[in-house]
């Protein structure tokens, strides 16, 4: 049997371009691409690679312009209100479900819309997914999970951990693990994960939650120490970290992560071709290595697996925001 992943296969073998009924060549002009990130950071850097390689396989080049604020939402909002005809992409990481999420909780949306952003915006792929961590720093007297639990235990409230800001991602992976563990712990929220590295350096603040790949530079030089990492396996880049898990703490399933969507209404061959291109993309080595060298793992790139992973993020998410009280801040 011919399946819908064969036939993309195949398709995707021969050219990856769609022929419309009335003769036009997909893409046959330039795709933008909107960040809501500042240029020069991990998640830039990672589209930029990724879309030099797409560039071969769609034969047009793919512009991408940073758009920072309000949580990356003026990015996605960008996108929702572009033309539906699979030439705007955006780079989506944690903050999107975040963002959408705390929005939804304080009754704000797409006002020129009229709608959420879970539902302006139609997912192509995931590109792949990272470890979150918990760090502090080296001869901080905290070298293990155990010695946060029994510290968390023994003074309920009084150990600080730093985030990149109030409804941010690492946020939320500090209040999943309070949640996971049974534990209070302060929360001091920074302007950015590079702040909050700073502050646990500085010892005015004792742990941070951050994706693996902002710590481990500091990890690797002995400055900081990452305790563990959620996910499945140890890292690669340093099989001596263990996992929560390891570590006897069930339900960390947070990580960090990146993908792409169009607005909604996109027609569903022009989102295949572009699926299909970040999935031939993902096997150059040029790409596989760069995600590897920062502690991702690349995805299943299927537009309906990347439906799935939000959903299910969205579930998470909204969750901590309820039972922790999140409000964003922007």
């Amino acid at each position: 049997m011919l399946t819908r992943r064969t036939f993309l296969g195949i398709a995707a073998g021969a050219a990856i371009t769609v022929r419309p009924a009335f003769g036009e060549t997909f893409p046959s002009r330039p795709v933008k691409a909107l960040l809501g990130l500042s240029p020069g950071g991990g998640a830039d850097l990672l589209a930029r690679i990724l879309f030099r390689s797409m560039e071969a396989e769609l034969h047009q080049p793919i512009v991408l312009e940073n758009r920072p604020g309000a949580g990356t939402t003026l990015a996605a909002e960008g996108t929702a209100r572009a033309e539906p005809d699979g030439y705007t992409m955006y780079v989506a990481t944690g903050s999107y479900v975040t963002s959408a999420v705390l929005l939804r909780e304080r009754g704000a949306a797409l006002q020129r819309s009229g709608r959420g952003l879970l539902d302006a915006l139609a997912p192509v792929s995931l590109m792949f997914t990272a470890p979150y961590c918990i760090a502090a720093r080296r001869g901080s007297g905290l070298d293990s999970i155990q010695d946060v639990l029994a510290q968390a235990r023994r003074r309920p409230g009084e150990l600080t951990y730093a985030s990149s800001g109030i409804g941010s991602q690492p946020h939320f992976a500090g209040e999943l693990f309070q949640s996971a563990t049974g534990t209070r712990l302060l929360h001091i929220p920074y302007k950015g994960l590079g702040p909050a590295i700073v502050g646990v350096l500085g010892d005015q603040v004792q742990l941070v939650f951050s994706d693996m790949n902002s710590v481990f530079p500091r990890h690797r030089s002995g400055e900081m120490k990452i305790l563990a990492v959620t996910g499945d396996a140890r890292p690669a880049l340093a099989p001596d970290i263990p996992t929560m898990k390891e570590s006897g703490i069930a339900g960390m399933d947070i990580a960090a992560w990146q993908g792409y969507l169009v607005p909604a209404r996109t027609p569903a061959a022009r989102i295949d071709v572009l699926a299909s291109a970040i999935d031939r993309s993902l096997r150059d080595p040029a790409v596989r290595d760069r995600v590897l060298e920062n502690a991702g793992v690349p995805a299943d790139t299927s537009p309906a697996h990347f439906r799935a992973f939000l959903e299910k993020e969205t579930r998470l998410y909204r969750r901590l925001a309820e039972s922790a009280g999140i409000k964003a801040d922007y």
